[in-house]
């Protein structure tokens, strides 16, 4: 019972306020208050001062405006195997090209059609199902496909 009250006591205390000492004496095994709980945070970076137009009779008035940090943790490079996905789609894709090109060559105009657009069909509902290659594929045969109609 007791530890339920300590958890409706810690509900009632603001989000990050100390603990009182006369709470604190009650908890067992809550060790005494350190001396780096009395320190004062930090001070943050100093304003950098901006200009900001139309101050109450259209001067330019300097204004404090809070620094802001430089996103350091955000740091992106290409792995290996990002470069590798895109050459593949790209060869994937040249050869899909080909491979229209050549069905427009070798059969007439409707059936070339009719097999392109089926495996456009493939390439979309493999898009729709996110497979890594499939935007690619659909590149290359919807480019292929429009070369070869059109020449």
């Amino acid at each position: 019972m007791a530890r339920l009250a300590r958890y409706a006591d810690s509900l009632r205390r603001a989000p990050g306020a100390p603990i009182d000492e006369a709470s604190r004496r009650s908890i067992p095994g809550l060790p005494p208050k350190s001396a780096l709980n009395g320190l004062s945070p930090r001070p943050g970076p100093p304003p950098v001062e901006t200009i900001v137009w139309g101050g109450g009779n259209s001067d330019l008035i300097p204004v404090a405006a809070p620094a802001r940090p430089h996103p350091t943790s955000i740091d992106w490079r290409p792995r290996n195997i990002d470069i590798r996905l895109t050459l593949f789609g790209q060869l994937l894709a040249a050869f899909t090209c080909a491979l229209a090109v050549i069905a427009f060559e070798r059969f007439d105009t409707m059936v070339a059609s009719v097999v392109v657009l089926a495996l456009v069909a493939v390439g979309v509902l493999a898009s729709v199902r996110r497979l890594p290659l499939a935007f690619w594929w659909t590149l290359g045969l919807v480019v292929g496909g429009v070369l070869g109609r059109f020449s």
